[in-house]
């Protein structure tokens, strides 16, 4: 299903990996009804609002902290392709050419805690791109009952490039399912990039 299930009204955007702002932009273009966007980017040398001067006034919050499991502080290794695009908190990442003869120490948040608090606000509307983290970050949140928080995720998965063990992503994928999403074709971002996942009792 495509189309109105992806756009919640007044929603919250939360962009977890947000890079120069490009992904918001994308969403508002085609239909979604953001009030408020919230960009979770570590990495000093992007600009998540880049895009955003298109959407004034909108709300949008820059959040230089990374998405983890707990508060603390890990090491961001810059890749060295697409200016900066690739960037993981992970020592086994194979593409990008990541850097890792210099890392960055960046603060973390256990980002199940964070979207817990954001709960109530209004509909929220997730995207995830993290380069490898992504399997920490759900499967914490399955843990502590925090993944059916958003109506709406949109995930990039990089087994392949971090060397998770085969069928993580199926596992994250069924728990998902179990929890009521649907698995939809989105009219937002390809399927070669994201995995899109509504709420189904919210279509």
């Amino acid at each position: 299903m495509r189309g109105i299930a992806e756009f919640p009204p007044d929603c919250t955007f939360v962009d977890v990996g947000a890079y120069n702002g490009r992904a918001l932009r994308r969403y508002i273009e085609v239909g979604g009804d953001v009030t408020v966007g919230h960009m979770v980017e570590p990495n000093e040398d992007m600009d998540p609002r880049a895009q955003m001067f298109l959407f004034l006034p909108l709300e949008v919050h820059v959040h230089r902290w990374a998405a983890w499991t707990s508060n603390c502080v890990k090491a961001l290794y810059l890749s060295r392709d697409y200016a900066g695009e690739g960037s993981t908190l992970l020592l086994n990442k194979t593409t990008g050419r990541v850097d890792y003869s210099r890392p960055i120490p960046v603060p973390c948040r256990d980002f199940a805690a964070w979207l817990l608090a954001l709960e109530g606000t209004g509909p929220l509307v997730v995207k995830m791109n993290i380069e490898g983290a992504e399997y920490e970050v759900l499967s914490h949140m399955a843990e502590v009952g925090a993944l059916d928080v958003p109506r709406v995720w949109y995930i990039s998965w990089h087994d392949a490039k971090i060397g998770r063990p085969p069928g993580e992503t199926d596992m994250l994928r069924h728990e998902l399912v179990t929890l009521g999403y649907d698995c939809i074709a989105s009219a937002v971002y390809p399927a070669t990039f994201f995995e899109a996942f509504v709420r189904r009792g919210d279509r």
